[in-house]
């Protein structure tokens, strides 16, 4: 079994490679889990701190020193468009894919094992969250763009 992640903008902007990899999704028969994160605001800043800061794997580096970022909201009202504009053409397109989100991964893993036709296993954590859990922490304007925190609602 071969697997991959590919997150949206790789797979659904119009790239040279992204249309040749949907194009083989589409024709042959992939097993696909469409993963998504529910939280925008969580999304937004683990995009802006791997982009600005290159904090995009939790097993190199020490990312607690990132300093929080500015979240502007015209910026983030864009994003989360573009976001949930993604998120059904992905469900259109692969319409026989598992869905889960980001937020249920582990409530989820055996749902996913059983999708991939995968024994049972226990679900283990190797890596660590980049973004502080609180995300009060990462992003300085918070209280001007908490209405896309997920979490907080």
């Amino acid at each position: 079994m071969v697997g991959f992640k590919i997150v949206y903008g790789d797979l659904l902007k119009p790239f040279p490679l992204a249309h040749a990899a949907l194009a083989h999704m589409i024709v042959w028969p992939v097993t696909t889990i469409h993963l998504y994160r529910a939280n925008t605001l969580a999304t937004f800043v683990s995009k802006r701190r791997m982009v600005e800061f290159g904090a995009s794997h939790s097993d190199a580096g020490n990312w607690e020193d990132v300093p929080p970022i500015t979240a502007d909201r015209a910026e983030l009202v864009e994003f989360a468009a573009e976001q949930a504009s993604f998120r059904a053409r992905a469900a259109a397109l692969f319409p026989h894919a598992l869905t889960v989100r980001y937020e249920d991964l582990r409530a989820s893993f055996l749902a996913i094992l059983w999708h991939l036709g995968v024994p049972d296993a226990p679900f283990t954590e190797q890596l660590r969250k980049l973004a502080p859990v609180d995300l009060r922490e990462a992003v300085a304007n918070y209280d001007e763009v908490a209405d896309f925190d997920a979490e907080a609602a």
